[in-house]
């Protein structure tokens, strides 16, 4: 082995990272993208039992890279039902009704 293969835990830190950079932008086809994760890690697998290491190394790169993508969505962007309390952010009053189930807890003069 030889290169950026040499040490691999540097490249997958840095395609991890990377992912993460590009996670923050909202990209509405990501929904659907755990399928092309688990195709890669497919054609990863095929690539090891065949022995192409070096061609497995850059598929697992963008597996880091779409691994990085997807822990940030989450986080960042997080799917949320119609009904969800989010939803309702404008100036516009509106009704809100629930349990509370324990006691307010009172600081400095607030409730």
């Amino acid at each position: 082995m030889s290169g950026a293969f040499r040490l691999p835990l540097i490249p997958i830190l840095i395609f991890y990272t990377i992912g993460i950079y590009f996670g923050h932008f909202d990209f509405p086809f990501l929904s659907q993208g755990w399928i092309l994760l688990l195709i890669l890690l497919g054609f990863w697998t095929l690539l090891l039992i065949i022995k192409r290491i070096q061609m497995g190394s850059w598929i697992a790169f963008s597996i880091f890279f779409l691994l990085g993508i997807f822990s940030i969505q989450l986080y960042l962007h997080p799917q949320y039902s119609p009904s969800h309390l989010s939803h309702f952010t404008s100036l516009e009053r509106i009704s809100l009704e629930g349990i509370i189930d324990r006691p307010p807890e009172t600081s400095r003069g607030r409730t």
